[in-house]
């Protein structure tokens, strides 16, 4: 899960954590609102009565995808390192059906490896777990279901510009990449050719270690795949993620424009603006520490649904700890 340890950091950080935490329950809750309404009217209606009684269809989000072939990186024109000769990377290695934040985890390390290697990350979809999803299979606009990442979240990830002195190329989507990047121009590097040197290393090293393999490779387009024979071929994995060994990245990442310009997605945005009257006080009462609105002190409590009870007792078995930055040291927790 991502977690920051907000007592290190400066009040306008804080303020941003909150608001992207808030959201994301926001977000969270519209599709557990979702699915709750499917399993009400699952239970009561009979089986051929159910299909017609889907108020709600689910978003094909047509315009959102207009909205990310139309990033102006999308352009053979650029000068270099964007452009036809720009450089990419894809991660076709990154771990699809898991929940949100297991995959938010590594797009996030993705997309700063992508940075500090100087080239552009390709963004995917996110794809769920068809058991997961709110809407039965023939209701679906495709198999699995997928759901855009600019519907999820926002910054330099999702194609957003980098700060003005900040060179690197920027984020590109999967269908710009296959036309930029055909796959006969593409080098692949399988996961079993790299993780074996690094594989239980500390998480800096694994880093630097991919780092400049992508850096120093003279190729434009690169591509990440798995290995036969790498059960977990994520170049960040799980073994990492619920170690300590990941601790040794959070000061990079934490200072990254990966983390640091991470913002809500505009559909979030938007939805909050429409509620905010639920959250905001009466006209006339004013915060009394001075502030504009209550999200700089607002607390999110994401209450997990689902398969809670036998993820928990199947990570118990395996006497699991924390996980991620939730290892942190100093946060209060432990």
């Amino acid at each position: 899960m991502l977690s920051y340890p907000l007592r290190t950091l400066h009040t306008h950080r804080r303020v941003k954590i909150f608001i992207i935490i808030a959201t994301f329950t926001i977000l969270g809750t519209f599709f557990a609102g979702l699915e709750s309404t499917y399993e009400q009217q699952h239970a009561t209606v009979p089986e051929e009565r159910t299909v017609s009684r889907l108020e709600i269809p689910p978003p094909t989000y047509t315009e959102l995808r207009k909205l990310e072939e139309a990033l102006p990186q999308h352009d053979l024109r650029l000068p270099f390192p964007e452009g036809k000769d720009g450089r990419y990377v894809k991660f076709s290695n990154q771990i699809v059906m898991l929940g949100w934040n297991n995959v938010l985890n590594e797009v996030l390390m993705n997309a700063h490896l992508a940075h500090a290697s100087n080239r552009a990350y390709v963004f995917k979809d996110y794809v769920w777990n068809p058991d997961h999803y709110p809407w039965p299979e023939g209701h679906r606009p495709e198999n699995p279901p997928r759901t855009p990442l600019s519907a999820l979240i926002g910054g330099t990830v999702v194609g957003q510009s980098f700060e003005k002195d900040d060179n690197a190329p920027r984020s590109v989507s999967e269908s710009w990449f296959d036309h930029v990047c055909p796959a006969k121009e593409r080098r692949i590097i399988h996961t079993g050719d790299i993780k074996p040197t690094v594989a239980w290393s500390e998480g800096n090293v694994i880093f630097n270690h991919w780092a400049k393999v992508l850096l120093e490779a003279p190729e434009s387009c690169i591509e990440v795949m798995p290995s036969d024979d790498d059960k977990f071929p994520q170049v960040f994995d799980l073994w990492l993620w619920g170690s300590e060994r990941v601790l040794s990245l959070w000061e990079s990442f934490s200072r990254s424009p990966t983390s640091r310009l991470l913002r809500t997605s505009g559909i979030v945005d938007r939805s909050i603006k429409q509620n905010e009257h639920l959250f905001m006080p009466p006209p006339h009462w004013r915060f009394p520490w001075n502030t504009p609105g209550p999200y700089t002190h607002m607390l999110a409590m994401h209450i997990r649904r689902g398969d809670f009870k036998s993820a928990c007792t199947h990570l118990a078995t395996w006497n699991s700890t924390f996980y991620g930055w939730n290892l942190l040291p100093h946060l209060p927790d432990h």
